[in-house]
């Protein structure tokens, strides 16, 4: 993808700040990031073309000095809109690199699943593949907890919306208080590791 094309020309709000002081890894995150309503899932879009034009906006909306020259009729010159190679070069390196953690992710040790499918593409009058390899992984103990009290609200939020419609039958009440009576009992284990580690690091007395 060229560098003309990657950074669309996009009139923006700009705030001056030093280019050697731009954070492009920081500004890659806030791109990809597609975080859902419930916070149970940690949404990334991986789109390498999206991401660079987006970091791109974002650089030249931080650098307004360098960017958006504006003719004697006012109008934004387009070239002027363009990243100097060096600039650009760092915003694909940051692009990348991301995008190599995020496959690092999942690996022969910890995949679990493959699913292959066909995808219309209407735009362009044909049809795709589209591929997902599903890993897991162990997280900390902290992390864990904290997942635990976000699907303890998701099911409790669940519970209340069901019976503010009407909703709450007694089938799917049973239901939500077996998942709440899970989530309360797998609390209980990971608060029970937490003490037991943080007693092992405590100082003998």
């Amino acid at each position: 993808m060229s560098n003309a094309i990657a950074q669309s020309a996009t009139e923006r709000t700009f705030v001056a700040q030093s280019p050697e002081n731009f954070d492009f890894a920081a500004s890659v995150l806030r791109a990809a990031n597609r975080q859902e309503k419930n916070n149970m899932k940690e949404k990334l879009t991986l789109n390498r073309s999206k991401l660079i034009s987006s970091v791109c906006a974002d650089f030249r909306d931080h650098n307004s000095s360098l960017f958006a020259k504006r003719n004697e009729a006012g109008e934004v010159v387009t070239p002027s809109l363009r990243l100097p190679p060096e600039h650009y070069s760092k915003v694909e390196k940051a692009v990348d690199d991301f995008i190599t953690v995020q496959f690092n992710r999942v690996n022969h040790m910890n995949v679990i699943s493959f699913v292959r499918r066909h995808i219309h593409v209407p735009a362009k009058q044909m049809f795709v593949e589209r591929v997902i390899n599903t890993g897991e992984n162990s997280i900390g103990w902290k992390e864990q907890l904290c997942a635990c009290h976000i699907q303890q609200g998701v099911v409790h939020r669940r519970m209340e919306d069901a019976d503010k419609g009407n909703r709450l039958t007694n089938e799917l009440q049973q239901q939500l208080q077996k998942q709440l009576n899970s989530l309360a009992v797998t609390e209980e284990n990971i608060r029970s590791n937490m003490r037991e580690l943080a007693n092992a690091a405590a100082p003998a007395k």
